[in-house]
């Protein structure tokens, strides 16, 4: 491993700080005279500063971050929280605006200083990685630390973070070095190592330091990790069309690239837009070309771009074209959802609990019991315009209900069935997210009562009981297109 080099040199900077018990703390900054590329230099105090005669001296590197003088002389402070995730990467270094050191002046005014951080070396193995970052399982490193200015080690821990990050121009082979100031009170746990590679960030774990913490002045060699291989995706949207376009575009991108990977596209599915003819895929664009729609109908077609790799290796994306109606009197497609039982039936055969249309519910089931006191007074309930018929029902109570959230493009109805779930009468109400609530009554034992209601769009809808207990036999979503 080729160590950093840890000399002085041109610009380099320290503050300075007096102090004599009783007295103002003074501080200053000195600039270094003569030492560069050494471990040795001599510094003197920089123009416009001054430095009176105290009885004890400390220092500070780098001179540019601020530091609390009040807990002087037995510790320092640092005043601010450093940005460690925002490091400046530095080919076979570290940057050293983080590069923290403390010293205190011996007899002879000499100041040997102690390292205040942690260093971080990892090997790039890889061209195009634009950022580095270091993330510990938990806070492992800190931004506000306190130093002894007997032996400068850490003596107190602020301000607890888990990620360290540089930023810059890597080059493959080399080493770059990360600050982290310790924070004594925990292990590293894990530690992973994240790569901004062609734009993406690819992590690798490891817990091999699981039990360790950082110290100051350490060196850590997490070696050359190398890049994770990410599988290439292409990603792009559906597209929708004017009815009266003879054309238009499908814009895509591709995650992951690999070197010598081409996009192709084909016509997966004609279906109805007729005349469909495709460009060539370029720049992360797609053009067709088509007939315009004199229906009153939509039209859709299904595009499949394919990205190849490594030669044979492929991705695909379909792309659905909606060409929109010429207007006119299409046909109107209908949706009918039933739920009953504490089941979800679809008679159009879509998913359940796919969108535009689900049902949720907070309380229980009773079944239905024509001889019970509790069980509505019927045994079974036929909902009218189904093959569905119900035995249970959802016990609508104090705090039971039952909701649902309406299509966002196809007009809604909704019919209940319900009945009192003992002897008497009670009501039933549906209230919109937001909205108020409509009450309905007739609700008697041993007879079913149903309400129709009509819903607007994309909106939630509660069913609930507004007095007595009762249950609901069935619920019927109507969902009709214009």
């Amino acid at each position: 491993m080729s160590r950093p080099s840890i000399l002085w040199a041109d610009g380099d900077k320290i503050r300075i700080i007096g102090y004599t018990e009783g007295q103002t703390v003074q501080q200053a900054i000195f600039k270094i005279k003569s030492g560069q590329g050494t471990k040795n230099a001599v510094f003197e105090i920089d123009e416009g500063e001054t430095m009176g005669t105290h009885t004890q001296y400390f220092a500070f590197y780098p001179s540019t971050i601020a530091i609390k003088t009040a807990s002087l002389p037995t510790s320092l402070e640092v005043n601010t929280g450093l940005t460690v995730n925002a490091q400046n990467a530095v080919e076979g270094g570290f940057d050293p605006s983080l590069g923290i050191m403390t010293a205190k002046a011996d007899a002879d005014g000499k100041l040997a200083f102690t390292h205040g951080v942690a260093y971080l070396g990892v090997q790039i193995p890889d061209d195009n990685i634009t950022a580095l970052k270091i993330t510990f399982g938990k806070n492992a490193a800190q931004k506000r630390p306190v130093y002894s200015t007997d032996d400068g080690s850490i003596t107190a821990n602020n301000s607890g973070t888990a990620e360290i990050k540089a930023t810059g121009t890597f080059v493959k082979g080399s080493y770059y070095y990360l600050c982290a100031i310790p924070n004594t009170a925990n292990k590293m746990t894990s530690v992973t190592v994240t790569y901004t590679h062609n734009g993406v960030d690819k992590s690798i774990t490891s817990t091999t330091m699981a039990n360790d913490k950082l110290e100051i002045g350490k060196l850590y060699d997490f070696g050359c990790p190398p890049v994770p291989v990410l599988d290439p995706v292409i990603n792009a949207s559906n597209v929708s069309i004017a009815a009266d376009d003879e054309g238009g575009t499908i814009t895509y991108t591709v995650a992951n690239e690999v070197s010598g990977g081409v996009v192709s596209a084909a016509i997966q599915d004609a279906g109805t837009i007729a005349g469909l003819v495709l460009g060539t895929p370029s720049a992360g664009s797609l053009t067709f070309t088509c007939a315009a729609n004199t229906e009153a109908t939509a039209k859709t077609a299904t595009v499949r771009l394919t990205y190849t790799y490594n030669t044979s290796e492929t991705v695909t994306k379909d792309v659905v074209i909606t060409q929109a109606s010429n207007g006119g009197s299409a046909t109107p497609e209908t949706h009918v959802r039933v739920y009953y039982n504490g089941n979800t039936e679809c008679l159009d055969g879509t998913a359940v609990t796919s969108s535009p249309y689900y049902f949720s519910h907070s309380t229980s089931y009773v079944a239905l019991n024509s001889s019970a006191s509790n069980g509505g007074g019927i045994d079974t309930f036929d909902i009218p315009g189904t093959t569905f018929t119900a035995t249970s029902s959802l016990k609508l109570d104090g705090s039971g209900n039952l909701s649902f959230t309406t299509s966002s493009t196809l007009n809604s109805s909704v019919t209940f069935y319900y009945t009192k779930r003992a002897s008497g009468t009670g009501k039933i109400q549906i209230t919109p997210e937001g909205g108020s609530a409509t009450v309905y009554t007739d609700a008697a034992y041993g007879t079913v009562s149903s309400q129709t209601v009509s819903l607007e769009k994309n909106k939630q809808y509660t069913i609930n009981r507004n007095s007595g207990e009762l249950l609901l036999l069935g619920v019927v979503v109507n969902e009709t297109s214009e």
